[in-house]
């Protein structure tokens, strides 16, 4: 694992296969508007026990996730939808990356970065990402 034995980590075990959390107020941190600041040396596994993975919906209202600069973070068995820039600010819609992010197994999915006020509804292509397991 990148961060070594320091590592916080978030795991979800609720019990049906797939699960929806869906982020709703994004806070302003840096002029950005963002649902998730992740803290460094952490590890999200959506791998949910028994089949599944958390999906995390940013409801078109702001961006889902920011990884800030010295930070160390893996994101693992997660589908991240409806995140979006809002303002121009907002660098991007899913993740933006200021640290070191290490992805396994996810998904971004209805994501739109790029601030524009004309932005188009149509429905995007899922992008995925994924590495070999770590160690």
């Amino acid at each position: 694992m990148p961060c070594g034995q320091a590592c916080k980590a978030a795991t979800f075990d609720r019990g049906r296969p797939g699960a929806t959390i869906s982020l709703t107020q994004p806070s302003i941190v840096d002029g950005m508007q963002v649902h998730l600041v992740i803290p460094n040396n952490t590890v999200i596994d959506g791998a949910i026990h028994g089949g599944g993975q958390i999906t995390l919906d940013g409801t078109q209202s702001g961006m889902v996730a920011l990884v800030d600069q010295g930070s160390t973070v893996v994101l693992r068995n997660l589908q991240i939808i409806g995140g979006r820039a809002n303002d121009k600010d907002t660098p991007a819609g899913g993740i933006a990356n200021f640290g070191g992010l290490f992805v396994e197994n996810v998904t971004l999915v209805f994501c739109t970065g790029g601030y524009s006020p004309e932005a188009s509804s149509t429905a995007p292509t899922p992008s995925s990402f994924s590495t070999a397991p770590f160690p």
